[in-house]
Order: structure tokens, then sequence, then C-alpha cells
């Protein structure tokens, strides 16, 4: 059977960045690297969020030199408060990707939910929950979420234009 995926029309707003072809999107958060030296050892140093790699020389319960690494970059502004009693070095390295895509779209929009039914095992499922999967050079998003049977629907999306 074939289904029409409907816009919901109350759902149509402007995309503030239509047109644009590159998206700089962000990375996986590296940890920050730091140099500790001369001041009290700070009481949560060497825990999950905070390692040390290097050994930690005191004189008088001073530190000589630490070198670590903070992986909860949450915790940034309680390093330099705790390390106030010294000299704190750190380094912060964004990790970014730069994305070239088509000119993104005028305006952004959700479909309406709407019941499919199987044409296998006849059973009933909003149309977001079918899948999809490829075998070789074959694709398919119209893949029954009950029993996995490959075009399980016909599913025609309507266009913004249809719906304006």
């Amino acid at each position: 059977m074939k289904y029409l995926i409907k816009i919901d029309k109350d759902s149509i707003r402007n995309n503030p960045n239509a047109g644009q072809t590159m998206t700089i999107t962000e990375g996986p958060q590296r940890p920050i690297m730091f140099i500790y030296q001369g001041g009290p050892v700070p009481e949560f140093f060497d825990n999950e969020d905070v390692r040390i790699y290097s050994n930690t020389v005191r004189v008088n319960s001073r530190v000589v030199e630490i070198t670590g690494y903070l992986y909860n970059h949450n915790m940034l502004n309680e390093l330099i408060e705790a390390t106030k009693g010294g000299t704190l070095q750190y380094s912060i390295n964004e990790n970014s990707q730069t994305l070239y895509h088509n000119p993104l779209p005028e305006y952004y929009f959700d479909y309406i939910p709407t019941q499919i039914i199987c044409s296998n095992c006849k059973e009933s499922f909003d149309y977001s929950e079918l899948l999809s999967d490829s075998i070789d050079e074959n694709y398919s998003n119209e893949i029954c979420p009950k029993c996995n049977y490959w075009g399980c629907c016909e599913i025609e999306y309507e266009k913004l234009k249809e719906s304006k």
C-alpha cells in the first residue's frame, strides 16, 4: 500500500542557516594538558577528572612540578582556582571538522505521525519506526520494524511546496 506522509503545517519555521553549504561541527572533546608549578597540591588532583602523568616532586608541601590532563572540561575553573598558589599553564586543543554539503533548506518542518500497515505481517506502526538497510548495492528505507520485511510499504513524503 502507498502512504503519503504529510507535513505538519504548524511546524514550518525559517531556517536561520538557509543556503549555507558548510557546517563546522564540534568533534570529540580532548583533555586539557596542564603544567602546575610552585604551589600546594590541590586536593582533587589524580582522580577520574584530573590525571597526573609526571612524578610529583614536593619540597616542604609545595609542588615543584605536576604535569597532567584535565578530562572534565567543566572543571577548568576549579583547576584555575585550586592552583592560585602557584603557576598554571594549560593548553586547550579544540577538535572541529568542516563539513561541505548541499545548500541548507529555507525552512525546517516536521511530518505528521502516520500509521503504516506492513504488507507482509499486517502489523501497524508509525512511519518513523521504519528501518533502513543495504545489502550489496540494494538499499531500502521501507523495512518493517516488526518482521524486517524489505519493501513492506510504499512511502511518499509531501514536499513543502505542495503543503503551502
